[in-house]
């Protein structure tokens, strides 16, 4: 091998101090995050990067920094959605493209892409020509999950992933609908908004989602069955064996319907939708 295909040992990672509280997680409101910066930065190096620097900026991150790069691109697509910025879409791709396989769970990957796909027309741009550098410059494994995302002619979010584009005040959010109908004649997202402003007021529990969809549904759709991604070595891939890290605090579960937590069922109209949350105890 000559020196100048050499890979050089990995150094520190730079983004090992970045730590994304766990606000910032979340889909169905926008946060403004410090971290998102010094994540930019290393991506906008890394992109710039020939060979074999990109394997070396790849293999220098650890562990917790696989995570770190799969939750800057989904708020990188999540900001795309809400200001239809073409260069976030592209940066989601390419946070993505720095991620080993074997270092993640591929549906984190697959869940940031696909949120990166859908962003893309909203943002007016195509999502094939926003992926095509990272998928170029991805392990194979990732490169095909890209492709894939990228590559959908009709991208379904609820179907495939159980998320809903839901508009507020300061802009549009992503909520779950748990894969289930929503058709609602009385849209309460609103109301539900504020019994979680209501739930976090004494700073003692933070709601960490939301969601919606119709009462009644019967079962949850089940997931259309994916088309083989080019490169991918098996579809679905294995879990990685990585055990994910403990939430802060104890969780518990909330929910109601049409605003009663716990009345009982009752001979009159059912309301036009459920909304349900997940709180955790600072």
């Amino acid at each position: 091998m000559d020196d100048e295909d050499a890979v050089a040992a990995p150094g520190p990672s730079p983004i090992a101090d970045v730590n994304y509280p766990v606000e910032a997680r979340y889909l169905w409101r926008w946060i403004e995050q410090p971290q998102d910066a010094v994540v930019s930065a290393f991506v906008q190096r890394y992109v710039r990067a020939g060979e074999p620097e990109l394997a070396t900026l790849r293999a220098g991150l650890a562990w917790d920094d696989q995570d770190t790069m799969w939750l800057f691109a989904r708020r990188r697509a999540l900001a795309a959605i809400r200001t239809s910025d073409p260069g976030a879409v592209t940066e989601a791709f390419d946070a993505l493209s720095a991620i080993e396989y074997h270092r993640v769970d591929w549906r984190d990957v697959l869940g940031a892409a696909t949120f990166a796909a859908y962003a893309a027309p909203r943002a007016g741009v195509s999502a094939t020509v926003a992926a095509a550098a990272a998928v170029e410059r991805a392990d194979p494994s990732i490169a095909g999950i890209i492709a894939g995302s990228a590559g959908l002619e009709e991208l379904d979010l609820p179907s495939l992933i159980g998320y809903r584009l839901v508009a507020r005040p300061d802009g549009p959010v992503l909520l779950s609908d748990g894969l289930k109908p929503y058709d609602p004649d009385v849209d309460l997202v609103p109301m539900i908004l504020e019994i979680a402003a209501a739930i976090e007021a004494d700073e003692t529990y933070r709601v960490s989602s939301v969601g919606i969809s119709s009462p009644g549904s019967p079962r949850p759709r089940p997931r259309p069955t994916p088309r083989p991604l080019p490169r991918a070595p098996s579809w679905p891939p294995a879990r990685a064996g990585r055990p994910s890290a403990s939430r802060p605090g104890a969780s518990s579960w909330w929910s109601s319907r049409a605003v009663r937590s716990t009345a009982k069922p009752r001979s009159r109209p059912r309301p036009a939708w459920l909304g349900s949350g997940r709180c955790w105890r600072r």
